[in-house]
């Protein structure tokens, strides 16, 4: 589709100001600062990446013989980490056993980002519960009695129990985090 006039002043004024990167590279966030100002008020609802993204599929040509490098790549909080933080390492080679950070590709990012979200929930949940508390599943298998009985004797709805509800909830102290329970390990 031709560009109209106005549109074509803009583009050029681009080109002009990509000459001095014909042979030499330049990162997108460069360019996208640029089309904001050339393209400034002309935009609509686009941003300035996602113009760039149209010039550079539309019009190839453009950015013939310039290396254009992508500054997102590997900036994301799930990439920080694996370059700074030991612990993050070791989470993930548990967690994915086999799998190559570096091997992972841009369309399967979300496992970097999966991985770092549950490493950043197990931190606070850790941070959270003491070390000698279990999840609540663990704690009924532990004393042997079934959820729903454990529940009856802890609410205690139906008055039956008496002195029992404050027996129970004396002896098992829990403690929430987020939406999972825990309770002190009863074998310590």
């Amino acid at each position: 589709m031709p560009r109209s006039a106005e549109q074509q002043v803009l583009v050029d004024k681009l080109i002009a100001f990509l000459k001095k990167y014909k042979g030499k590279s330049i990162d997108t966030f460069t360019i996208s600062e640029k089309i904001a100002e050339i393209f400034k008020g002309t935009l609509g609802d686009k941003t300035p990446a996602k113009k760039l993204g149209d010039l550079r599929a539309s019009s190839p040509e453009i950015f013939k013989n310039i290396k254009i490098t992508f500054t997102t790549k590997g900036q994301s909080d799930a990439n920080k980490a694996w370059q700074n933080d030991p612990e993050f390492r070791k989470f993930f080679k548990k967690e994915r056993p086999g799998v190559v950070w570096d091997d992972i590709s841009v369309d399967d990012r979300g496992i970097k980002r999966n991985t770092y979200e549950s490493y950043l929930y197990d931190k606070a949940r850790t941070k959270a519960i003491p070390k000698n508390y279990i999840p609540f599943q663990d704690f009924l298998k532990k004393i042997g009695v079934s959820e729903n009985n454990f529940k009856e004797y802890r609410s205690n709805r139906k008055g039956t129990y008496g002195g029992l509800q404050k027996r129970v909830n004396d002896l098992f102290v829990k403690k929430n985090f987020k939406k999972e329970v825990f309770y002190k390990d009863p074998s310590e």
